[in-house]
């Protein structure tokens, strides 16, 4: 990694565009979040009319605006566009929701997280995403691994059905900026396949409905539980503000000396 300049060191014009970049991520990540349907401890919960609609109003806004930053492009910033394409209607919503602000927050931290945290918090903060991000990514390896048995097992039946999708929920060119949030891109594909791969076995009569509700209530908990860890990380930095550069030592002022005398010597004094 570069190294960083301090945010004092910079131009106070640059300082402040990097602050309102940083107010900017806060609030699209905190939208992202705000909606209690993806917060409750179960997959269901009784609740009115009214509150259905506000948070299904609420949802369709968050996609909405999802899908706007997933359109965005930002110019000068190496990076790679990856096409993303989601079967399940479910999944496809939570990425849209939470990919785009998970997105933009990693790539804040990883360029800019030294001049607000320091290089050791930096370090650490990083160290830890990549740790939630292995966490995750080895839970739906292992329910992959087990949803295909279950597959290989079955589809030995004559009367197994594979039923197919007519068209992607969702199917996005996304611009990737960090590898890390590639590698969210290939957990999110994972969590795809386990729920196409339990809409197979329920269509086969091997698992109920209600299995599949729990698992797209898991991913979207999931992927709401990374984007508030970074988030939590952004409002960190946010309130610290720019870390101060170390002050420079002046340098030494020569010490005054009193000058030697100077001898002239002349011809007559030789002779």
């Amino acid at each position: 990694m570069t190294e960083q300049a301090t945010a004092t060191e910079l131009p106070d014009t640059a300082t402040q565009k990097i602050i309102n970049e940083l107010n900017e991520i806060v609030i699209l990540n905190d939208t992202a979040v705000n909606n209690e349907s993806a917060s409750t401890d179960a997959p269901k919960r009784a609740i009115d009319d009214d509150t259905t609609t506000e948070l299904r109003e609420r949802a369709t806004s968050q996609r909405q605006r999802g899908i706007d930053e997933i359109n965005k492009r930002h110019a000068g910033v190496v990076s790679v566009i990856k096409t993303v394409t989601i079967n399940e209607r479910v999944v496809g919503s939570a990425f849209v929701r939470f990919f785009p602000a998970i997105e933009r927050g990693l790539a804040f931290i990883n360029d800019r997280g030294d001049i607000f945290m320091g290089k050791n918090e930096a370090a650490l903060i990083k160290e830890s995403i990549l740790a939630q991000f292995k966490n995750l990514d080895d839970k739906v390896t292992a329910q992959l691994k087990d949803l295909d048995l279950q597959l290989k097992v079955h589809s030995a039946n004559e009367d197994f059905m594979t039923p197919q999708y007519s068209a992607p929920a969702s199917e996005h060119d996304v611009q990737v900026r960090t590898r890390t949030a590639l590698d969210l891109i290939n957990i999110i594909a994972k969590q795809d396949k386990v729920v196409t791969a339990l809409q197979v076995l329920a269509w086969n009569g091997q698992v109920e409905n209600a299995t599949i509700d729990a698992q797209e209530w898991e991913i979207k908990k999931d992927l709401r539980g990374l984007s508030m860890f970074i988030g939590r990380s952004l409002r960190g930095m946010q309130k610290k503000g720019p870390v101060a550069p170390k002050a420079k030592k002046a340098p030494k002022k020569p010490t005054a000396t009193t000058p030697a005398p100077v001898v002239i010597v002349t011809e007559e004094a030789v002779a």
